[in-house]
């Protein structure tokens, strides 16, 4: 395989911007993680990604010879009503939120019937290309306003006569041994869920959250910023 693939499914595009579902009560969450801990956070609390998941692909050639990515197919594999689960967001009062500009940038809507990689404003299309010394990094921001969905990506490859596909999932298929944990599981939530937020101390209602009618237990509680 001339071609390896790291994904980071757990990426944040800016410190305040993501956030997670939990079929969990405010008071058994723990204190939202750095980045770098989302994954074991998200494991820990069997949390999927809310509304957004930001995706982090590392593609790096296995060899001298350049290798052309052609392009990454979006598929999905299940689709489902959105989770009447509390929505947890991850910023702490009085962390900046600002994020850096990616110039491997994609965005792709869980929503449609055929959803596909569109390239942010500003961005350059597929193909591109790799190399052991050359890799290259790409910024995946997949949406989703109406459906809980279960997705992945297909990577396809040519080098010279070679040419093949890398499935990029959570688990890594039999046609993607260098594929690592990807994109897996992404949800709106419902209009009974209740949003929360970090406090200093603890997790609180966000200012939007209003408990809707037969909505799921574990409605944050309000908590003083102190």
């Amino acid at each position: 395989m001339p071609v390896t693939v790291r994904a980071e499914p757990y990426a944040w595009e800016s410190p305040c911007s993501q956030r997670y579902l939990a079929d969990k009560p405010a008071s058994e969450m723990k204190p939202p993680p750095l980045e770098e801990g989302a994954a074991a956070w998200v494991a820990a609390h069997g949390a999927v990604s809310s509304g957004q998941q930001y995706l982090r692909l590392t593609v790096q050639g296995t060899g001298p010879e350049t290798v052309v990515v052609d392009g990454l197919t979006v598929r999905v594999a299940g689709k489902r009503a959105p989770l009447a689960w509390n929505d947890f967001a991850m910023a702490y009062p009085g962390v900046g939120c600002g994020g850096g500009v990616q110039t491997r940038a994609f965005a792709v809507s869980l929503d449609s019937a055929r959803p596909s990689l569109t390239p942010e404003p500003g961005n350059e299309d597929f193909p591109f290309k790799v190399s052991e010394s050359d890799p290259e990094v790409y910024y995946i921001t997949a949406s989703v306003s109406a459906y809980d969905v279960d997705w992945y990506l297909e990577l396809k490859w040519s080098s010279g006569d070679r040419s093949g596909t890398l499935t990029v999932d959570d688990e890594g298929g039999p046609s993607a041994p260098a594929a690592t944990t990807a994109a897996r599981r992404t949800s709106s939530r419902s209009a009974a869920t209740a949003g929360c937020r970090r406090g200093r101390r603890s997790w609180s209602r966000a200012p939007e959250g209003r408990r809707a009618s037969g909505s799921r237990k574990g409605t944050c509680k309000r908590h003083a910023f102190s």
